[in-house]
């Protein structure tokens, strides 16, 4: 499933996660109620309103936008407060314009098992690593009930969790747009001078240039390019020229 989650961005999702994900969120999505205009509307009646006419687009709804409002507000706020998910072909390789949307079942929020899945995927972390990762607040109450292993400074990670000595050479990445292998923490400087809204490589662990696709070739920012990023470079070009 493709919905607005995290950041209030779109996500690809399984439906069963996104039906505790959802909910999970909701104190974010809460917050777009207070934002200019959007907080002068009558917010029940225009997300039943938006519900009898689903499965829906969202131009079709430019009605309900009160005039001089900001619509991409307008967007966001109904895109996050009912768990919409783009119909397919939307999400496909390839295929633009405004999707069909649709409701979608949700059930219980489960915060726990939120940070559970960001640290399997992004720890070691702290708890404001995961604050900004998720845009929730309070985790410090999740993190002290879950059975974690806390490695000091503040980080934490999950029981058990690889871990690997900190000499093991850390190979290249291209990593695309707002990756949250990159962007899924408060203090990013580990990576050193975080370039965010781009396509981002790293070279040992740190930011080392961007790369772009123009179509038929792999383009980076590096002068002079080392020999394991030359073949990451190469494999990720055929890759996306098969796609």
């Amino acid at each position: 499933m493709v919905a607005t989650l995290q950041r209030v961005t779109m996500h690809m999702v399984t439906a069963d996660d996104h039906r505790w994900l959802k909910p999970t969120l909701q104190p974010l999505f809460d917050r777009l109620r207070r934002l200019p205009a959007i907080r002068e509307l009558d917010h029940e009646r225009v997300l039943a309103e938006v519900r009898a006419r689903c499965p829906t687009r969202i131009p079709e709804l430019n009605d309900l936008v009160p005039p001089g409002s900001n619509a991409a507000y307008f967007r966001d706020f109904v895109q996050s407060n009912l768990p919409l998910v783009r119909v397919p072909p939307a999400a496909t390789w390839g295929v633009g314009g405004s999707p069909v949307q649709e409701l979608a079942p949700v059930g219980e929020p489960d915060v726990d098992e939120l940070v559970r899945r960001y640290l399997a995927a992004l720890g070691p972390a702290t708890v404001r690593d995961a604050q900004a990762w998720s845009g929730l607040t309070r985790l410090d109450e999740v993190f002290d009930r879950l059975e974690l292993d806390e490695l000091g400074d503040g980080y934490f990670d999950l029981p058990g969790a690889p871990r690997p000595a900190s000499d093991t050479p850390a190979p290249p990445r291209f990593l695309p747009r707002f990756d949250d292998a990159l962007i899924g923490y408060e203090d990013r400087s580990r990576f050193g001078r975080v370039v965010v809204g781009q396509p981002t490589m790293l070279v040992d662990g740190i930011v080392a240039g961007t790369w772009r696709w123009t179509g038929h070739e792999v383009e980076v920012s590096l002068r002079r390019v080392p020999r394991d990023v030359e073949a990451e470079r190469r494999r990720l070009r055929d890759w996306l020229a098969e796609a």
